[in-house]
């Protein structure tokens, strides 16, 4: 495992969101989270990544414990996050975009990522690389910051709903690329809304409500009446 949660508790001040998330992330897999608005997906993510120090249990990346690191410092040892939103520089192109986020890393990895392999990745944004930032579409805008990640050589990627306010034909162009992305060398845990989505890319899925992880299995093992239960689709 690349990622271990165990009984994780998190809150905002006074009111606690997370109590006792317990989730594994595999090596090279798509491992994703999903539930409906408001019980604790981000929470979870932004916890992880040290936007939010953990009150309690633990979280163990390659068997090192991060819980209350800072975030550059987890952002070193290999994780690299894109929140919840498309966060763009608008005064930079595309192109500047990408190599802002540029980190070599300071061990030896089977795959750090080139510009030139982005832009395989994510062909139209070799088309718009001298566009400014905030004057390419939305789906660009996402593949954009995913490729910015990229760019930090990740050996774990955390993605927060990265489908919220696209089209569906970007959505599937990004469920092309996120197993991909393993088949490179990549784990990824994706907080998702969407169970069409998560079926098409995870290997194993977690199902969260009320700050806990209710439901776990191998994606293809989850019946149509679990997601019904939990997220009423």
């Amino acid at each position: 495992m690349i990622l271990q949660l165990e009984n994780l508790e998190a809150a905002y001040g006074m009111s606690q969101v997370l109590f006792g998330v317990n989730l594994d992330v595999r090596e090279k897999q798509v491992t994703c989270l999903l539930g409906r608005n408001g019980v604790g997906k981000s929470t979870t993510i932004k916890t992880i990544m040290g936007v939010l120090k953990p009150r309690a249990g633990n979280i163990r990346y390659k068997g090192t414990e991060i819980g209350g690191m800072v975030p550059n410092k987890i952002n070193r040892l290999g994780v690299a996050y894109v929140p919840q939103g498309r966060q763009v520089f608008p005064t930079l192109t595309v192109r500047e975009n990408i190599i802002f986020g540029e980190r070599k890393p300071k061990e030896k990895r089977t795959k750090v990522w080139t510009l030139d392999e982005i832009y395989e990745l994510f062909p139209r944004l070799k088309e718009r690389q001298n566009f400014m930032g905030d004057r390419i579409s939305g789906g660009e805008q996402q593949m954009m910051v995913i490729a910015r990640a990229l760019m930090q050589n990740p050996d774990l990627l955390l993605l927060d709903e990265i489908c919220e306010g696209l089209a569906p034909i970007v959505v599937q162009e990004l469920a092309a690329v996120i197993p991909e992305l393993c088949r490179q060398g990549v784990s990824v845990l994706l907080v998702e809304q969407s169970a069409k989505f998560a079926l098409e890319v995870s290997s194993t899925c977690y199902i969260m409500e009320k700050g806990a992880v209710v439901h776990s299995d191998e994606t293809k093992n989850i019946s149509d009446e679990v997601f019904k239960k939990y997220m009423g689709t």
